[in-house]
């Protein structure tokens, strides 16, 4: 779907020199949207947006059994205060096109628990998440340092073990739901799908805290090919990513990122954006979804963000 209103789309006619007019109209329409979701204007004390492209491995079948196919989480488990970005506390992650669930590329929240109470191994992923973040990790491979000790390190390995987990079930689901949950009951995959959008809580709603519950990564996209094809597919993930972080005046003046992170722990809906209408249908609402990880939202007319 375009992202851009029609009036948008129109404004955005500008010279050859400049950026090219249907981005800058896109990012506009986007923008708003976002604003009026989080219930905060954009500023200049946040990172502007963030275009991700993961490309697609080709992986033989001839070569399988010989040489297995790497990790699905390569990239590792982070939460979005790393790299010293503590005052991040709502992130956005909108798809720019749709990637088939059977090769993989899926927004993984290996902790996220759905609607009834999780099993003993959740209360295991909770506890090691705590414990990176009790080390000040914010990343797993930051695990890796010989200056981390073994339980840091066992910590890491078992959120990425279960990310691992996730994103191989996941890709093996052939349900086209768009959103996959672990049938153990910890642990929510997102398919990218184009025009649609992800949104989750750094930082608890009612806390304020750093959620451990937000640990998140991107899963490989792959496809298996045969060594004697001809032609080969081509394509991978592409994203557009907005952290939204508290104002530096803000906290200077009158809180701290707790009490911040408290007072806009909800997204805003009903609210209107770049000229859509966004609302949440009640068939769609599913008890107990952690606030770590919200579905995409769907927009009145049949239209997504």
């Amino acid at each position: 779907h375009s992202l851009a209103t029609e009036d948008e789309e129109a404004e955005g006619q500008s010279d050859a020199d400049g950026p090219c007019s249907a981005d800058v109209a896109v990012l506009r329409a986007v923008e708003r949207r976002v604003a009026a979701l989080s219930g905060t204007p954009p500023h200049g004390d946040e990172m502007p947006w963030a275009v991700h492209f993961t490309p697609l491995e080709l992986l033989a079948e001839e070569d399988a059994e010989w040489n297995p196919p790497g990790s699905r989480v390569s990239l590792g488990l982070h939460v979005d205060t790393n790299n010293c970005r503590e005052r991040r506390w709502l992130t956005f992650i909108v798809y720019l096109e749709s990637t088939l669930p059977c090769h993989g590329g899926h927004t993984l929240f290996p902790l996220a628990k759905g609607a009834g109470k999780g099993p003993s191994s959740a209360r295991r992923l909770l506890a090691a998440a705590k414990t990176l973040q009790a080390a000040s990790l914010h990343h797993t491979g930051q695990a890796r340092s010989p200056l981390q000790t073994d339980e840091v390190r066992e910590a890491a390995e078992l959120l990425l073990t279960q990310g691992e987990r996730l994103a191989t079930l996941a890709a093996e689901d052939m349900s086209e739901d768009g959103q996959f949950w672990d049938p153990a009951g910890c642990g929510l995959a997102v398919t990218p799908k184009q025009g649609s959008c992800v949104a989750f809580w750094t930082r608890s709603p009612s806390s304020g805290t750093i959620d451990p519950r937000s640990w998140h990564g991107g899963a490989a996209v792959r496809t298996m090919i045969k060594n004697s094809d001809d032609s080969q597919p081509t394509g991978g993930k592409w994203t557009l990513q907005k952290f939204r972080e508290a104002p530096c005046s803000l906290l200077r003046n009158e809180c701290c990122i707790e009490a911040f992170a408290q007072r806009h722990g909800s997204l805003v809906l009903p609210c209107s954006g770049g000229g859509v209408l966004f609302d949440l249908a009640a068939e769609e609402a599913v008890p107990e979804v952690p606030p770590a990880a919200a579905p995409a939202l769907p927009a009145t007319g049949g239209q997504e963000m």
